[in-house]
C-alpha cells in the first residue's frame, strides 16, 4: 500500500550533487565587487601597444617583454589618489626591476634559483605585512623571479632590461598621466559608488522583512549595508588623502564630503526603519501598511538611481517628486486607516518615514549644487576634524611581523618553503615550462586553508578552461588577429581582476599563452601541461597549507568577536556621549564605521571557517550564531544613534544613559570574556533592565499621547531588543568556548535561522 503524499521523506541529496555544490560555492566571492571597464580599456591599449612596435620591428619576444612589464605594473594599480598612485606604481616598478636585477644572478645554477625563489618570495610575503601596495608588488616581483628561467638571456640581459624600463614607464603614463588629473576625480569616483551601493541598499530592504508568517531574516539586507559602509569608509579616506595633499579645504571638497557623508546618513535611517518593522512587522494590522512603504522604498530606489546619474554628470537637477508624493499618499492613508491609527508605533513610522524623505531632498540639493558656480554649502561636523591623523608606519609594520610567533611571518616561511619545493620539483625533474607550478603556488596560497582551497579552485577552474580557449584561438588565428585577440584578452582580464578571480583566471590562460606564443611559438600540449601543472600548483599549496604552520579560524573566531563587540561598547558609548551633550572628540559616524568594520571583519572569519575541514571548526552553529547576533546588536546601535541627529526631538538624557551604561559594560565583559577564554558573567543588570523597559513601554502604550510626545520611549523598544540580543549572544558565547553551564533564553535566539551563513 503506498503511501500518502505529506508521509513522503525528503530525499537527501547524493554525495555528487552535494559535491557539486560546494564546488559552485567556491567560485562565489564573499563580497560583490565591480567591473573594472576603465581598467580593461587601459590594459588592451597598454599590452597590445609593444606587442604591436615589436612586430613592426621585426623583434617580437623584445615587444611582447615590454607587453609583460605592463601587466606587471598594471597589477600593481589599486587604485586610490593620484598621487598615491604614482608613489605605489613608482616604488612597484623599482621593486621589479631589482627583481629583474636579481633574477639574473639566479640562472646559471638550480641551486641558486631554487634559493632565488626561497629569498624573494619570503622577503616579499613579510613586506607585504605593511600593506597592500607592498604585497601587491611582493607577489607581482615574486612572478618575475619564478620566470626568470624563461625571461631572462644572458647574451640579451641588459636590452631586455631596457625594454622591461620603457614597458614601466608605458604602463605608469597610462594609469596617471594620460587619464585626467583633477583633484577630486577619486572622490567622485568613490562617492559615486557610494551612491550605486546605497541604491541597492534600498532594493534590498524588503528582503527577509519581519512577516505575520515568519520573523526577520536580516542577512541580505545587512550584506547590502556591509558593502555600503565599506564603500564610504573608502571614500573618507579618498576625501582625506586629497584634502591633506591641497592643504586645506575647498568648498567642492567640503561639498563631496557633505554629500558623503549625507548618505551615510540615509544609510543610518534606512536601518533604523528596518529595525522598527522587525519590531512591529509580526502583527497583523501591519499587513496594509506594508505596502504603503513598499512604494516608498521603491520610489526611493528611483530617485538614488537619478542621483547616481546626476553626480557622474559633476551636478544636475534631482527630482525627489516621486519621494515626496508617495510619503505624502502614505501619511493620508495613515490618517484615514482606523487600525494604523489606534497603533502607537505609528507615530515611529511616520517620524521615521519623514525624516528619510527630509534626508533625501537634501542629498539631491547638494548634487544640484556640484553644477553650481558658487555652490552653497555649509561644512558637515565631520569636516572641523579634518583627515583622521594616520598611525601607519611600514617599518614598524614590517619590523613586528620579524618573529616566529607571528602569523605574518608563519605564512611568509610557509610560502618560500612552498615556492622552493615547486621551484625544485620542476627544475630536478627537468619540466617543461615546469615554473607554472611554483607560480600557481604563490599565487593561490593564501594565509588560511579556507581561502588557499578556494583560490586553488577557481585558479585550476579559470586556467582549464582559459587553456581550451588558448588552444583553440592558437590553432585558429594568425598574425595581426592574434595581436586583436590578445587585445581583447587583456581587456577582459582586467576588467575581471577584482570581480572574480575565477574568471581572472579564465581570462589570464589564453592571454598569457598568446603572449608566450608571439614570442615563442606553443603548440596544444603547452595548453595541456600548464592545466597539468597549474593542478599540481594547486596540490603543493593545499598540502602546505594543511601541514606548514597551519593556522585554523576556531581560535581566532573569538578574538574577532571580541574585537567587534569592544567597537560596539565604544560606539554606544559615544552615542550616550552625544545625548548627554558632551563634546565630541572625534565624529560618532566615525565610531561607527569602527563597528561596523569590526562586525564585517568577524563575518569574513566565520565563512573562513566553513571552508575548514569539518573536525576542526568546533561548534559551527554557535559560532556563526555568535556572528549573527553581534551583526544584529551593531544595527539596533545605528537605528539609536539615529535619533540625535533629527533636529525636531528633544531626548531626555537622564532616562536613558543609566541604561545605555548597563548595556555598554554587558558588551564590554562578554567581549573580555571571548579574550580570556573565561566563563561570561551572569547579565543580570540586563535582565532586570528589560523586566523594567517592558513594564514601562506597556504601560505608555495605553496613552499614545506619551509615545508621540517622548522619543525615548521608543528607544526604550531598542534598547530591550538590544538586551534581548546580548543575552542570547552571551549563550552562544558559552557554546563557542566550550564552557558547561546553563545557556539563558531568549526569544532573539529562535531568529537566527537562514542567517546561518553570515
Amino acid at each position: 500500500m503506498s503511501r500518502s503524499f505529506h508521509s513522503i521523506e525528503p530525499v537527501a541529496p547524493s554525495v555528487l550533487h552535494r559535491a557539486w555544490n560546494a564546488f559552485l560555492e567556491l567560485h562565489f566571492e564573499t563580497e560583490s565587487k565591480d567591473f573594472g571597464w576603465i581598467e580593461g580599456l587601459r590594459a588592451a591599449v597598454g599590452i597590445t601597444v609593444p606587442a604591436i612596435a615589436g612586430l613592426l620591428a621585426n623583434h617580437l619576444s623584445l615587444g611582447v617583454l615590454g607587453s609583460f612589464a605592463v601587466v606587471w605594473i598594471l597589477s600593481c594599480d589599486l587604485g586610490g589618489s593620484y598621487r598615491q598612485k604614482a608613489n605605489d606604481l613608482s616604488a612597484a616598478g623599482i621593486v621589479i626591476l631589482f627583481a629583474y636585477l636579481f633574477s639574473g644572478l639566479m640562472i646559471g645554477s638550480v641551486w641558486r634559483y631554487i634559493a632565488g625563489v626561497f629569498l624573494w618570495v619570503f622577503a616579499g610575503a613579510v613586506i607585504g605585512v605593511a600593506g597592500s601596495a607592498a604585497a601587491q608588488a611582493g607577489l607581482v616581483s615574486s612572478t618575475i623571479v619564478i620566470t626568470s628561467v624563461v625571461l631572462i638571456v644572458p647574451s640579451e640581459f641588459w636590452i631586455r632590461f631596457l625594454i622591461c624600463v620603457f614597458g614601466i614607464f608605458w604602463a605608469i603614463i597610462l594609469s596617471i598621466a594620460l587619464w585626467p588629473i583633477r583633484a577630486h576625480s577619486p572622490v567622485f569616483t568613490a562617492a559615486g559608488k557610494c551612491l550605486a551601493r546605497l541604491g541597492s541598499m534600498s532594493e534590498s530592504f524588503w528582503i527577509g522583512a519581519a512577516t505575520v508568517r515568519r520573523p526577520a531574516r536580516n542577512l541580505d539586507f545587512a550584506l547590502a549595508y556591509d558593502r555600503l559602509v565599506t564603500s564610504i569608509n573608502q571614500a573618507r579616506q579618498m576625501w582625506g588623502m586629497v584634502r591633506a595633499r591641497r592643504g586645506g579645504p575647498t568648498t567642492r571638497g567640503i561639498l563631496l564630503l557633505s554629500i558623503i557623508e549625507m548618505i551615510d546618513d540615509i544609510a543610518r535611517t534606512l536601518v533604523t526603519l528596518r529595525e522598527v518593522i522587525n519590531l512591529i512587522g509580526e502583527q497583523v494590522w501591519f499587513e496594509p501598511v506594508r505596502g504603503k512603504l513598499t512604494e516608498l522604498t521603491d520610489s526611493l530606489s528611483i530617485t538614488f538611481a537619478r542621483a547616481a546619474s546626476a553626480f557622474a554628470r559633476r551636478g544636475g537637477l534631482v527630482d525627489v517628486g516621486i519621494v515626496q508624493e508617495t510619503f505624502r499618499e502614505f501619511e493620508r492613508f495613515a490618517a484615514a486607516d482606523t487600525d494604523f491609527r489606534h497603533a502607537y508605533q505609528e507615530n515611529e513610522l511616520l517620524q521615521t518615514g519623514r525624516h528619510l524623505v527630509n534626508q533625501v531632498a537634501e542629498l539631491a540639493r547638494m548634487i544640484h549644487e556640484l553644477g553650481s558656480p558658487s555652490p552653497q554649502v555649509e561644512p558637515p561636523p565631520e569636516a572641523r576634524f579634518g583627515p583622521k591623523p594616520r598611525s601607519y608606519n611600514f617599518f614598524a609594520e614590517v619590523r613586528s611581523g620579524l618573529s616566529f610567533r607571528s602569523s605574518s611571518f608563519q605564512h611568509a616561511l610557509r610560502l618560500g618553503m612552498a615556492t622552493a619545493f615547486a621551484s625544485l620539483l620542476a627544475s630536478t625533474v627537468h619540466l617543461t615550462r615546469g615554473y607554472w607550478i611554483p607560480m600557481t603556488v604563490v599565487l593561490v596560497l593564501k594565509p588560511n586553508f579556507g581561502g588557499t582551497l578556494q583560490r586553488s579552485v577557481q585558479r585550476v577552474t579559470g586556467t582549464v578552461l582559459g587553456a581550451i580557449v588558448a588552444s583553440i584561438l592558437l590553432v585558429s588565428l594568425q598574425g595581426w588577429l592574434v595581436v586583436l585577440a590578445l587585445g581583447i584578452l587583456a581587456f577582459a582580464t582586467f576588467t575581471f581582476r577584482n570581480r572574480n578571480y575565477g574568471l581572472f583566471a579564465f581570462a589570464l590562460t589564453p592571454m598569457v599563452m598568446l603572449m608566450l606564443d608571439l614570442a615563442h611559438p606553443t603548440t596544444i600540449i603547452d595548453s595541456a601541461l600548464r592545466v597539468l601543472y597549474t593542478g599540481a600548483g594547486g596540490v603543493i599549496a593545499l598540502v602546505s597549507g594543511y601541514l606548514l604552520f597551519p593556522s585554523w579560524e576556531k581560535p581566532k573566531l573569538p578574538v574577532h568577536i571580541a574585537k567587534a563587540l569592544h567597537a560596539e561598547a565604544t560606539f554606544l558609548r559615544a552615542v550616550a556621549n552625544r545625548i548627554a551633550g558632551q563634546k565630541e572628540l572625534r565624529p560618532t559616524a566615525e565610531y561607527r564605521q569602527d563597528a561596523a568594520i569590526a562586525v564585517s571583519n568577524a563575518a569574513t572569519a566565520a565563512q573562513r571557517l566553513l571552508s575548514e575541514p569539518a573536525h576542526l571548526r568546533g561548534d559551527v552553529e554557535a559560532s556563526l550564531a555568535t556572528v549573527y547576533y553581534c551583526r544584529r546588536i551593531f544595527h539596533v546601535l545605528t537605528a539609536v544613534s539615529d535619533y540625535p541627529t533629527r533636529g525636531y526631538i528633544s531626548i531626555r538624557s537622564e532616562e536613558l544613559l543609566p541604561a545605555m551604561q548597563v548595556l555598554a559594560e554587558s558588551l564590554s565583559d562578554l567581549a573580555t570574556s571571548l579574550e580570556t577564554r573565561t566563563e561570561p558573567s551572569r547579565l543580570t543588570k540586563v535582565s532586570n533592565l528589560i523586566r523594567e523597559l517592558a513594564s514601562i513601554r506597556s504601560s505608555a502604550a495605553a496613552s499614545r499621547t506619551d509615545v508621540e510626545e517622548k522619543p525615548e520611549l521608543w528607544l526604550s523598544a531598542h534598547f530591550r531588543n538590544l538586551g534581548d540580543l546580548i543575552l542570547s549572544l552571551r549563550g552562544a558565547a558559552v557554546r563557542v568556548l566550550g564552557v558547561n553551564i546553563l545557556i539563558p533564553s531568549s526569544r532573539a535566539s529562535t531568529e537566527v535561522g537562514d542567517e546561518r551563513l553570515v
